[in-house]
């Protein structure tokens, strides 16, 4: 939920920065996309190392022996490393998307919808689910909000 409200926060804030160096608004966000996605990466490498967002445990073929934020061992599902997997495999779709001029749209709403789909599905995966309702329902608002912005701009 930190990253989303982190990412909220730098969208209100982003157009007075962005104006007082002469950016356009959806030049910086479909350039910071790609910063976004890699520092997402990184992160979750950070999360795996330290067990937090950790999956829950399972006895699927997909378990890895990975701990919790408590230390606890266990064959759990990994989920640091898939939603570090989905943020590079979006980061190079995007990137191809961007250099082969495949779509002239804004790419930052594009990313959002699809890395708000793979939270989507990811947050039922991790081992503490307590909050699961207001991620999911943060998740799906960007979703709708991003695809209404793709949509809306044609």
């Amino acid at each position: 939920m930190a990253l989303y409200g982190g990412l909220v926060l730098a969208m209100v804030v982003s157009p007075l920065l962005v104006s007082a160096i002469g950016i356009s608004f959806r030049a910086f966000w479909d350039t910071a996309t790609f910063s976004l996605l890699l520092g997402t990466a990184i992160t979750r490498i950070g999360c795996l190392l330290n067990g937090c967002c950790c999956g829950r445990p399972t006895s699927s073929w997909l378990g890895i022996k990975l701990p919790n934020v408590q230390g606890v061992w266990r064959r759990r599902i990994p989920t640091q490393l898939l939603e570090a997997g989905f943020a590079l495999t979006l980061f190079f779709a995007l990137f191809t998307i961007k250099i082969s001029g495949i779509l002239t749209g804004p790419i930052f709403p594009l990313g959002l919808a699809a890395y708000g789909l793979c939270r989507l599905a990811l947050e039922g995966t991790r081992e503490f689910r307590d909050d699961i309702l207001p991620l999911r329902l943060v998740s799906a608002t960007l979703v709708v909000a991003s695809l209404a912005l793709i949509f809306w701009r044609r």
